[in-house]
This record gives C-alpha cells, sequence and structure tokens, in this order.
C-alpha cells in the first residue's frame, strides 16, 4: 500500500512531519483496515492509577501511539522515526504489560533498520516488529 499526501503549505506540513506522525497515520490507516480489528485509536493518553487529579501534573501520563483491539485483545503499537533504542522497547513492554496483561499484543513500527542485538531483544519480550519504508 501506498498513500499521497499533500500539504496545504509548509506550515502545516511541519506540524505532521517533525513528531513522525505521518508515520502514526500510516500505521493508524493499516491497523484499522486490518479484519480483525474492532476498535483502533490514535495517540491514546494512558493514566496510571485511574485518578483525575485536581492538579494535572500530578497524573503520571503514557502515551501510546496507537492502540487498537484486535480479536478482543488488546495491542500497543509504538511508531519510531529515528533511531531506536533499548528503551523504547521497555516503555512499550510495560504499558502493554500494565494495561493489556500477558495476553496484548505488542508492536513496533519503524522506518529505520534497528541492530541485531535490539531486534534479537524485541523478540525475547514479545514485539513484533514491522517496517514501513
Amino acid at each position: 500500500d501506498s498513500y499521497d499526501i499533500t500539504y496545504k503549505n509548509a506550515t502545516i506540513k511541519s506540524c505532521f512531519w517533525d513528531g513522525g506522525s505521518i508515520l502514526e497515520l500510516y500505521a493508524f490507516i493499516k491497523e484499522s483496515k486490518n479484519k480483525f480489528v474492532n476498535d483502533c485509536r490514535v495517540g491514546v493518553h494512558i493514566d496510571w492509577d485511574g485518578v483525575i487529579h485536581e492538579v494535572a501534573c500530578k497524573d503520571v501520563l503514557n502515551e501510546i501511539d496507537i492502540m487498537s483491539i484486535e480479536n478482543n485483545l488488546p495491542k500497543f503499537i509504538s511508531c519510531k522515526i529515528g533511531n531506536v533504542d533499548q528503551m523504547a522497547l521497555y516503555e512499550l513492554e510495560t504499558v502493554a504489560n500494565r494495561f493489556g496483561g500477558k495476553y496484548a499484543k505488542k508492536e513496533l513500527v519503524i522506518v529505520k533498520d534497528i541492530s541485531p542485538a535490539h531486534r534479537l531483544r524485541a523478540k525475547e519480550m514479545g514485539i513484533e516488529i514491522k517496517k514501513y519504508v
């Protein structure tokens, strides 16, 4: 699959391109077209304690790029446009385990190759890697 994206102007393009939003959008579109996916959301904020505090800074939030429900199981997807470090793997692992349990699926979407060591570690952690070019 390929998608052509046209921007109204350079300012709009910079809003989408700088933070890797285009990769997230592309991965979201692909995920939402999966016939086994019941629901799919992009830019999901997860509150660790589930309590809404009066002072916003007391809430510990994580953002997961894409979260979907596939065959009634949660799936957490992290998108990386740059180099992937081991912290990205552990962050995905932690969020998926905390909010999805042992049956949660984990996926890392990348555009650059990752080191064999990181690829092996991802495999050990049950993280599927998808590379979009």
